[in-house]
């Protein structure tokens, strides 16, 4: 006779260990303690509730995820495509680092447009004075929106929570370190 064994292996393995545990009846895994009068106590636990702390990689995941999503609505929503902002990971210059910078569509045009005049010899207004006045035109942009469209100001506070959550949880973990991977 030709015997079978199914030896699981992998993730097989782990769902077959998970099936053993709970398939196990309840009453062969409690112990009978007795409580203050003598008795026993008279039944299974409800619940067991375990806690563990996201880690600052999956925290900063949230909040690059909630940023795309509140940029994403405000260049759908916002008056003018010069406003549209747009996130990317730039190398920081002269090292080997790179950092998340979002920047509206009028300050990569305003500082090429600058480069070409200065190249060209061609005098022009200052890149920099240009660029403050659209930034105070972006943030009355921005607040319009938040007064007018419901959905923009929820992604904007959703925005904010995670923003705090991460960096209230990073300052906690990485107290006075320079470099930090919890």
């Amino acid at each position: 006779m030709l015997v079978e064994r199914m030896i699981p292996t992998g993730s097989a393995c782990a769902t077959f260990v998970i099936l053993a545990f709970v398939c196990v009846p309840a009453g062969l895994c409690q112990t009978n303690s007795n409580t203050e009068e003598g008795r026993e106590s008279s039944g299974p636990i409800d619940e067991i509730v375990v806690q563990s702390e996201k880690p600052l990689i999956v925290l900063r995941r949230e909040m690059r995820a909630a940023e795309v999503e509140m940029f994403a609505l405000y260049n759908s929503l916002n008056s003018d495509d010069e406003y549209d902002v747009h996130c990317a990971w730039e190398r920081v210059p002269g090292g080997v680092f790179r950092r998340h910078v979002c920047t509206p569509n009028y300050v990569t045009y305003l500082t090429s447009d600058a480069g070409r005049r200065w190249l060209t010899g061609r005098p022009g207004v200052s890149a920099p004075a240009l660029i403050q006045q659209k930034n105070n035109e972006l943030r009355e942009e921005m607040e319009k929106l938040m007064r007018e469209r419901p959905e923009f100001l929820q992604a904007l506070l959703k925005l904010a929570d995670a923003k705090e959550v991460f960096e209230s949880e990073r300052q906690r973990r990485c107290r006075g370190r320079i470099l930090c991977r919890r």
